[in-house]
Parts: structure tokens; C-alpha cells; sequence
């Protein structure tokens, strides 16, 4: 009978195990997707700005006017602030992605009272 309850519990805890592993994969998924939603925001603020700057002249390639590169860095860097802070918040979305997905696969539980 013993040996039965202890098999039991490795079962519980490889069925634990996979449960975390599944909400892990599901938090990274969640994470990879905010990180490139980031990295498309930035790309797409900087190629915004270069564009801007940038002008063909009579359909030539090249500036119009000479590029203020310390003009071009000065105007995206309250962009780059609030792309250091989305990637600041990664962690947490990353934990709060975990526990929402591991909280879910395991289901209702019983509370234990002592």
C-alpha cells in the first residue's frame, strides 16, 4: 500500500512538473510577442524619423539637406525612455504571464486547513 501512495505522489509531482513547463512555454511565447511588438515600435518610430529627414531630390537618392544626426537622436529619445520602460516591464509580464497560465492549467483546488 505504501508503495502505492508514494507512486502517487511522483505522479502528482511529474503531472506538476509538466503543468509548469506547459505555463513556462506559454509565458515565453507571451513574452517573445511583447518583446517584437517593442522592437517593431522602435523600428518603425526610427525609420518615421529618418524618412523625415531624408528627402529625394529630383529622384535622386540622397538627403535633401544636410542630416542633423544630434537633431534626429534628440527627437526620438522620449521614444527610446518609453521603450526602455516596456522592456523594463518584461519580468512582470513574463511572471504574471506564468502564474496566470499555471493558475489555469491547474484548476480548482481544495484548500488544506491545518
Amino acid at each position: 500500500m505504501e508503495y502505492y501512495r508514494m507512486q502517487a505522489n511522483y505522479r502528482t509531482i511529474f503531472t506538476e512538473m509538466l503543468l509548469a513547463q506547459s505555463a513556462a512555454a506559454g509565458a515565453l511565447a507571451d513574452v517573445a510577442g511583447r518583446y517584437a511588438q517593442l522592437m517593431g515600435q522602435a523600428y518603425q518610430e526610427a525609420l518615421m524619423t529618418l524618412a523625415a529627414e531624408v528627402q529625394p531630390k529630383d529622384g535622386a537618392a540622397g538627403p535633401a539637406r544636410p542630416v542633423d544626426v544630434a537633431r534626429i537622436s534628440g527627437a526620438s529619445r522620449p521614444a527610446l525612455a518609453d521603450l526602455c520602460r516596456g522592456f523594463a516591464g518584461l519580468p512582470r509580464v513574463s511572471m504574471m504571464g506564468f502564474l496566470s497560465r499555471y493558475d489555469n492549467l491547474r484548476g480548482r483546488r481544495a484548500m488544506v486547513r491545518d
